[in-house]
């Protein structure tokens, strides 16, 4: 898990990242020790199985087996799976505390945060449309640059009408700036709630970054 730091409010950085990176880091070892609890109980689980094979194996080689000492084999494999079992349920533990603790600085600076987080996407949206003018102005070059391009090599159009040929990219063109809005639009869309939230909680957001200083 990853967040960006640039859009993390300075007033939640200090203890949201490093929360963060504990979870992350917390989350990858107890998948481990959660797979290898997994597989400890499974070897106690197929440990008498086992024995009843080596049994019947070490029988047919005129081999006795020693009962007290496969007993003490599977139950040192039932130790390892409880303790395998009991190592990765606190690691658990302990990714539940580190979650909280996230949660917990999210929840409490939420609302400067999506006034923050408001305030970079209303930029975005106006690097985005700026963008999108520069694009359609390029585009629509290109269309007047093939134009002229099928009207020089070749003048006279069907019909017999001069410079009437039209551009084969125009279609295309349109398509992408029909695309284009459509995102624009959809993102929007999609960004809107965070008007909800304006700049004045900045303003606390700003006193809990001096205070924490």
């Amino acid at each position: 898990m990853s967040v960006p730091g640039r859009h993390v409010h300075p007033a939640v950085q200090p203890a949201v990242q490093p929360a963060l990176a504990a979870y992350r880091d917390l989350s990858l070892k107890a998948a481990e020790l959660d797979r290898a609890a997994r597989e400890a109980q499974e070897r106690a689980a197929n440990a008498p199985r086992d024995l009843r094979r080596e049994a019947a194996q070490a029988a047919i080689s005129g081999r006795a087996t020693d009962a007290a000492k496969a007993a003490q084999a599977i139950r040192e494999l039932e130790l390892e799976a409880q303790a395998a079992k009991a190592v990765a349920q606190g690691t658990e533990d302990a990714l539940a505390t580190t979650q909280a603790a996230v949660v917990k600085a999210v929840t409490e600076n939420r609302t400067e945060w999506l006034a923050y987080l408001g305030g970079q996407g209303r930029a975005a949206l106006g690097r985005m449309d700026a963008a999108l003018a520069a694009l359609d102005a390029a585009l629509s070059d290109l269309v007047v640059v093939d134009t002229m391009r099928a009207n020089v090599e070749k003048p006279v159009a069907a019909g017999g009408r001069v410079f009437a040929q039209g551009s084969t990219l125009a279609g295309q063109v349109n398509a992408s700036h029909a695309a284009a809005r459509q995102v624009r639009e959809k993102v929007a869309e999609t960004l809107a709630p965070l008007s909800r939230y304006g700049a004045k909680p900045e303003a606390k957001a700003a006193r809990k970054v001096k205070a924490a200083a």
